[in-house]
């Protein structure tokens, strides 16, 4: 174990106490007559449809990434395997959590549309419109998903409609997690089951806490005092460690005879993104030597980042600044690559849907908000849009379960245009920012441009009200189950 203050022992790092994960049982166990299933299942389908990989690395922060130009070494190998993506700069995510952000990847919909704005929700039965696995499934493909944390369990949530095969953690109630060296083992073969293209949909939960990461990582991730000085500074700006670190976390290090400092926890995610990054490069590797490999579309992405003490805030779902909200987005393309290799508009995970559909020769609906973004690329403007709206997560007192972290009551929105990002919350005044001129979002600009305040204030209330409430209602108490999986998890605390 490593301790707080140097690298001195061999092991693992954890800091938080949650179950260990269990070994992965045997494919044809968890998934009786997969392969007879799946044979020659599905209509006839043209050849020229290609295979699609969806990668979702959970809470992975884009500027935590050496692609997008974070200096410490968390991703070399994804680097080298990505080098014919197109690397989206500005990627945001329309809602900083798990299940709503998943939801609105595989509908195109955005959450508020969906009515579903927490982690404890199920997609409707009565949603609008039909999810990706379910649109590609009735076009021929052959459609599986195997995701690594019990939060995004097929039947709680509602997300496996579609998918032929659904390997999720939470079914035998024995761990609700999976590492992506796990995953990743679950994935093999899936690779080469059945004929015709095969839609995959891929997720890792490393990154999000705790960081169970190896020694001689987090070691390498801490080496260097000045630019984790740096590092530090960025964040905290007089905010206290206390402020910051969440109790659980440090309660549970505290019990092993440790403390833990901001430094190491930034190590520690640091290590967890390098762990990913390394099994994401072996996916892709295992993608491309498949019979789905050549001509495909993947795509890699996350739902949201991570607070990781800016802002005086650690997680994820109520902040509203880019820490939670930019996302990676790296694409490639079925064709000859685009013409960029790197785009610097504005996009959003509402875009992937739409992107997906089109790759696959399939309608995409006027309805859905996003767009493709390959035509948007191939017209030669670059990719252009409206400003987005990111709403924050929101419960209802009696949805609210005991023990829930990071409550605050009231509605919270984001208004994303070009640089400027406009926050309205019911329990605080406004504020806007220039992310060009702020990066850190520190200085609000809202007194120095009133008039930029009232227009975006005003495209806020239009889209609302195109787009009114939908959270369920009258609200349903949480599913026990569905409690169980979240408190594991560390989404409650008790």
């Amino acid at each position: 174990m490593a301790s707080a203050s140097g690298c001195t022992r061999s092991g693992r790092t954890r800091w938080a106490g949650t179950p260990t994960f269990v070994a992965l049982g045997v494919l044809s166990l968890l998934v009786p007559g997969l392969s007879a299933a799946q044979a020659g299942s599905g209509p006839d389908i043209s050849s020229s449809r290609p295979s699609i990989l969806l990668l979702s690395i959970d809470t992975l922060r884009a500027d935590h990434l050496g692609l997008y130009g974070y200096p410490r070494p968390t991703d070399p190998n994804l680097a080298r395997a990505t080098g014919s993506f197109t690397l989206f700069s500005s990627a945001f995510t329309p809602m900083p959590l798990t299940v709503p952000a998943h939801a609105s990847m595989l509908t195109g919909l955005h959450p508020r549309d969906l009515g579903l704005l927490n982690n404890h929700q199920a997609l409707a039965p009565g949603h609008p419109g039909a999810t990706l696995a379910q649109r590609l499934k009735a076009a021929g493909y052959r459609t599986a998903a195997v995701v690594g944390s019990g939060v995004l369990a097929g039947e709680l949530t509602g997300l496996r409609r579609g998918f032929d095969i659904y390997l999720d953690p939470a079914p035998g109630k024995v761990a609700t997690r999976r590492t992506a060296a796990e995953v990743n083992a679950l994935v093999a073969p899936l690779l080469e089951m059945g004929e015709g293209p095969l839609f995959l949909l891929v997720h890792y939960y490393d990154v999000h806490e705790p960081y169970d990461v190896p020694d001689r990582l987090a070691c390498l991730l801490r080496a260097d005092p000045a630019l984790e000085d740096v590092l530090l500074q960025r964040r905290l700006r007089g905010v206290a460690y206390s402020k910051v670190l969440n109790r659980r976390h440090t309660d549970a290090l505290r019990r092993q005879g440790r403390e833990i400092s901001l430094r190491e926890m930034l190590a520690l995610y640091d290590a967890a993104v390098r762990l990913a990054t390394d099994q994401a490069a072996r996916l892709l590797e295992m993608w491309d030597a498949s019979r789905a490999g050549p001509g495909s579309l993947v795509i890699i992405t996350s739902d949201h980042g991570e607070g990781l003490g800016q802002h005086g805030y650690w997680s994820h779902g109520m902040n509203l600044f880019d820490e939670t909200l930019r996302v990676p987005l790296l694409v490639r393309w079925p064709d000859a690559p685009l013409a960029s290799r790197r785009q610097m508009g504005q996009v959003s995970l509402l875009d992937v849907a739409p992107t997906v559909l089109a790759a696959a020769g399939l309608e995409v609906s006027h309805d859905l908000p996003g767009r493709d973004l390959a035509r948007e690329i191939a017209s030669g403007t670059g990719v252009t849009r409206q400003p987005l709206v990111v709403q924050r997560m929101r419960y209802v007192p009696a949805q609210r379960p005991p023990g829930l972290r990071n409550w605050r009551a009231g509605d919270g929105f984001a208004v994303l245009d070009g640089s400027l990002k406009y926050i309205e919350e019911e329990e605080g005044p406004p504020t806007l920012y220039d992310r060009a001129a702020d990066p850190l979002e520190r200085n609000d600009l809202l007194r120095r441009f009133p008039g930029r305040r009232a227009q975006l204030h005003q495209f806020l209330a239009a889209w609302m009200a195109r787009h009114p409430d939908r959270l369920i209602w009258p609200p349903q108490a949480v599913d026990p189950e569905r409690a169980r999986i979240l408190r594991s998890l560390g989404y409650i605390d008790r």
